[in-house]
C-alpha cells in the first residue's frame, strides 16, 4: 500500500517536503515512524515528539494506516 508523508516544519531535516511511501498492509503509524527514521536519518530525533495526524485527524502511533492515506508530520509546539 502507499501513503502520502507530508513533512512541513521537518523539510529542511527531510530534505523534501513529502514522501510516497510503499508499506505492507496494517502498517501503524508508529512503524511508519520506524521507517521514515530509516530512510531519513536526519529527521529523527527532532521528529521523535512530532504530531502525526492521519487524513487531517489526529493520528496515534498505534494508528493503523490504510493505502492512499495522506500523513502530515508536525511540530508539537509548548507554550505557556
Amino acid at each position: 500500500m502507499n501513503v502520502t508523508v507530508k513533512f512541513f516544519t521537518f523539510k529542511d531535516l527531510a530534505g523534501t517536503s513529502e514522501s510516497e511511501v510503499d508499506l505492507p498492509a496494517g502498517v501503524t503509524v508508529a512503524a511508519l515512524a520506524g521507517l521514515l527514521a530509516q530512510q531519513f536519518p536526519a529527521l529523527f530525533p527532532a521528529a521523535d515528539r512530532a504530531i502525526f495526524l492521519v487524513n487531517d485527524k489526529i493520528g496515534g502511533r498505534d494508528t493503523a494506516l490504510n493505502d492512499g492515506d495522506r500523513v502530515l508530520l508536525l511540530q508539537a509546539l509548548g507554550g505557556g
